[in-house]
């Protein structure tokens, strides 16, 4: 049986693993309107989602150290709070430096969180059910993908790419 901080704090780490989400998934939404309304290339494209991945990778290896230096807690607070500053920040760039930059920054601080809060979540419970909460928290990653998805394109569609970014971060 399951108690109440248990359920609570499960709940609370899904919902943030599916809100960062909002800062990860906007440029794959919004690559053919930049594309058209920018013009950039395809190429360009890609520079913009190497920065964020190539960011991302060197994350994962720092991750570790970034803990040491700030613990667990400060380095989830920092991690979300630099997504969502950087994101809404790509919502003013209009070159391919600064929106690379600025996602790829974003992807160095969100490599930290799924590790951190899959270790915060085991922690949760006990051995005998562990890879099953585990298990069941991973689906915020679908769904976080799903529902960033859905929100991005009907904030573009209504108020443009700009306002997809700004909403998100």
């Amino acid at each position: 049986v399951l108690s109440r901080r248990q359920m609570a704090l499960f709940a609370l780490t899904y919902v943030a693993y599916v809100a960062i989400y909002f800062a990860r998934k906007p440029v794959s939404v919004v690559k053919s309107t930049l594309e058209r309304e920018l013009g950039l290339s395809v190429a360009s494209l890609g520079t913009i989602d190497t920065a964020m991945l190539a960011a991302y990778a060197a994350g994962q290896f720092m991750t570790g150290s970034v803990v040491a230096l700030l613990g667990r807690t400060g380095t989830l607070v920092t991690a979300f709070t630099m997504c969502g500053i950087l994101t809404f920040l790509f919502s003013y760039a209009s070159t391919v430096p600064m929106m690379s930059a600025l996602w790829g920054g974003c992807g160095f601080f969100a490599a930290s969180v799924n590790p951190l809060l899959v270790l915060f979540v085991a922690d949760l419970f006990p051995a005998s059910v562990r890879a099953s909460a585990v298990g069941l928290w991973q689906t915020s990653q679908q769904l976080g993908g799903v529902a960033s998805n859905a929100l991005a394109s009907a904030v573009l569609t209504s108020a443009g790419w700009r306002a997809v970014f700004s909403r998100s971060g």
